[in-house]
């Protein structure tokens, strides 16, 4: 589950039994009333992703929870501090997105790795090896590839599912307990990265992330005619500053 969950219901007032007309009046009401909320939620509920400042960080339940709400069709706040919101810029928007990106393999994307165990019909996978599960997308074959730490290979898959399916890909014997990884796969237009300033006091401080460091006060995204600006997605190729190796390190460590 997301850190939070909002809701337009307060903005976007819908009767039970109200037909396609009044639906389609309501939402152009909102969509005209209220631009900014529309920009950042759609008509529907958003997920609230929010900075994680103790304790172990998983941005592999970041990356999952992203997924979720972009595939049900909701649209995902990312929150950050300023200091670390071109890293979470990095992490969730950048290719390849929601993997790791001090992986020095060049052809391969690694992947983040959930708490929970493979498991199969009921049955927990197992290999031999050495402790750490690594998974990757091995792009001159085409397949995902398990590994261990030593690098000593367990498992190919000619696709995700099979990783999931196919007991009989994975190795007999052992006991090290195979962590699922988590495969991003999510629009990047349906997030966005509010920047909390540190003497951020009310949501006038709120700033929508640009990848120039251009943020936008958000309650400055309408435009005159009431439409709402777009940053990331039109930002991302025409405005980049080059990513320092702190910058682009895993750090959706700041998300869970």
């Amino acid at each position: 589950m997301p850190d939070a969950l909002a809701s337009v219901e307060d903005a976007l007032d819908i009767p039970d039994d109200a037909d396609n007309e009044e639906i389609a009046d309501a939402v152009a009401h909102y969509r005209e009333h209220h631009p900014v909320m529309n920009r950042l939620a759609g008509a529907r509920e958003v997920y609230i992703e929010s900075e994680h400042t103790t304790g172990n960080s998983q941005p592999s339940q970041t990356v999952r929870n992203v997924m979720q709400a972009v595939n049900e069709g909701k649209r995902c706040l990312l929150v950050s501090r300023e200091q670390t919101a071109r890293r979470v810029h990095t992490t969730l928007l950048k290719e390849p997105k929601g993997c790791h990106k001090n992986h020095s393999v060049d052809g391969e994307q690694r992947f983040y790795t959930l708490t929970g165990d493979v498991a199969i019909d009921g049955e927990i996978i197992t290999r031999p090896g050495s402790s750490d599960n690594v998974w990757v997308y091995e792009e001159s074959s085409g397949e995902y590839v398990l590994r261990d730490d030593n690098r000593t290979e367990h498992a190919r898959f000619e696709n995700a599912e099979a990783i999931f399916e196919d007991a009989t890909a994975y190795p007999m014997g052992g006991d090290r307990s195979i962590k699922a990884p988590i495969i991003p796969d999510y629009d990047t237009d349906m997030l966005d990265i509010i920047v909390v300033k540190e003497d951020a006091k009310t949501p006038a401080d709120l700033f929508l992330y640009r990848s120039d460091g251009d943020h936008v006060p958000l309650d400055m995204l309408a435009t005159d005619d009431g439409e709402a600006i777009q940053t990331i997605a039109d930002d991302e190729h025409s405005h980049e500053e080059p990513e320092s190796e702190d910058d682009g390190g895993d750090i959706v460590d700041a998300l869970r």
